[in-house]
């Protein structure tokens, strides 16, 4: 052993790993040596039971770990898979109910309309024109609301910012 030695470095090479890319230790002696040790200490096999069966043990555990895994990826698709074929389910009698529920109510609609003597058409056209102008009041009552956000926004004092929250709601009888 070269003095001052504190460690050692085994090698291990394989050659030919076209064919086989595997190599083994089995057995290897490695031991202490004493300083002033002048000769090598005679080699003996050892006994590799305990290595082997600790390998062997790390082996199955992984195994079964996957296999666990495995098993429990499984379980959480086929419960996924319930559920939404479940809500499907759910959906579709929702779609029904819906579907049901526009069918009767056009259905009280149309002798409502009926009993006043107009024509579906004619409630029709007041009803779109009717909507037509809730949306030019919806969008002009979110441009003041997005004119005083801004306005807040901006604002760097108390009274500049209750100054920027009072909108005039007046032309919406407000």
């Amino acid at each position: 052993m070269p003095a001052g030695a504190v460690r050692a470095t085994i090698a291990l090479r394989s050659y030919d790993v076209q064919n086989d890319g595997y190599a083994w230790f089995s057995r290897p002696f490695v031991t202490e040596v004493k300083p002033g040790t002048k000769t090598w200490v005679p080699y003996s096999a050892g006994n590799d039971r305990t290595v082997t069966a600790s390998t062997r043990a790390l082996v199955s555990s992984t195994a079964m770990t996957l296999a666990d895994a495995d098993s429990a990826i499984g379980r959480r698709i086929d419960t996924i898979t319930t559920d939404y074929v479940g809500r499907d389910s759910a959906t579709n009698a929702r779609v029904d109910q819906t579907a049901s529920a526009l069918s009767e109510g056009d259905r009280a609609l149309g002798i409502r309309v009926e009993a006043t003597g107009a024509t579906r058409e004619s409630v029709a056209a007041v009803v779109i024109a009717q909507a037509d102008a809730w949306v030019q009041v919806g969008s002009a009552i979110e441009g003041l609301r997005m004119g005083a956000k801004a306005g807040i926004d901006r604002a760097t004092t108390l009274g500049a910012i209750v100054a920027a929250a009072a909108v005039d709601w007046s032309a919406f009888g407000g």
